[in-house]
């Protein structure tokens, strides 16, 4: 008799992978998720997949492909359909521009009266005020 050691695992898996693992000898124990469950463990597979992506020596394009894989997941659970993230990518880069000139603010002065001053206070920790 083979001798098993059971880990705790707790993720969303894809599809084939739970076919692999019970093809190789491994014994998963793993439920369908509700639709609000299967929605919140897309998000924190979202998560998972950024740190992978920001890994020194991860496949870019490898991780970039499951980020997309989780987003079309989302989109597809959420009722909505690429096209659909395609015009709102469109609406926000009309109104905000994009990211091709690399701007990044390390702090900003901001006078009591504007409309940004209660939202960072309500994120300290993301944006720390400078005393």
């Amino acid at each position: 008799n083979m001798a098993y050691r059971k880990f705790v695992y707790k993720k969303l898996i894809r599809d084939e992978i739970l076919q692999d693992m019970i093809k190789s000898g491994e014994k998963p124990d793993f439920h369908r998720l509700t639709d609000d469950d299967f929605r919140i463990e897309l998000i924190n597979k979202l998560t998972e997949e950024t740190k992978e992506l920001g890994a020194k020596d991860s496949d870019i394009l490898g991780e970039l492909a499951d980020l997309q894989e989780v987003i079309d997941s989302l989109l597809l659970s959420s009722g909505h359909t690429k096209a659909e993230i395609i015009m709102a990518q469109q609406t926000k880069r009309d109104k905000f521009g994009s990211f091709n000139n690399r701007v990044f603010v390390d702090t900003v002065e901001i006078p009591d009266d504007n409309k940004w001053i209660s939202y960072l206070e309500k994120h300290p920790k993301r944006y720390p005020e400078m005393t």
